[in-house]
């Protein structure tokens, strides 16, 4: 019996631009299982500002792979983000004295409405139409950019 092929399988939940599959990417270039080579304008959807595989950012992550692959921070502190607090702090706006990290952006953007609805007593939320913030339920109800997130 024939292996269904794998793309089959994924949900549907997620658009794509193309059916192609990327093996790789250094620099601002990716390059496909059908040997060809692109130039990526969407850079991870604008989260790789250094380009694919930048060396110094490789070298960053192994060093930190081969200390401690996820230190969890509702468990306890752990060094670099002690250290990069320290690095934030003196930049943070007047008034404002308490940093939050979180993995997501759709994290981030549920957070950002709670404390605004703490400090305002406020509800209601605006958002601009044809916005994407995330794929939690939250984020999703604030999503106006497709159908496909809602």
């Amino acid at each position: 019996m024939a292996t269904p092929n794998p793309s089959k399988l994924l949900s549907r939940g997620i658009g794509r631009l193309t059916n192609l599959t990327f093996t790789h990417g250094k620099g601002t270039k990716v390059h496909t299982a059908c040997g060809r080579t692109l130039l990526d304008f969407t850079t991870g959807i604008g989260v790789l500002n250094t380009g694919h595989s930048h060396p110094r950012i490789v070298a960053a992550a192994k060093d930190q792979c081969e200390r401690i692959v996820h230190a969890q921070v509702n468990i306890g502190y752990h060094d670099k983000m002690l250290e990069l607090t320290e690095l934030l702090a003196p930049s943070l706006p007047h008034g404002l004295d308490t940093l939050f990290y979180s993995t997501t952006g759709a994290e981030a953007v549920e957070n950002a409405v709670k404390i605004a609805r703490c400090y305002t007593g406020k509800h209601a939320v605006v958002v601009f139409r044809g916005g994407y913030h995330g794929r939690t339920f939250g984020t999703m109800a604030m999503t106006t950019s497709s159908r496909i997130y809602r």
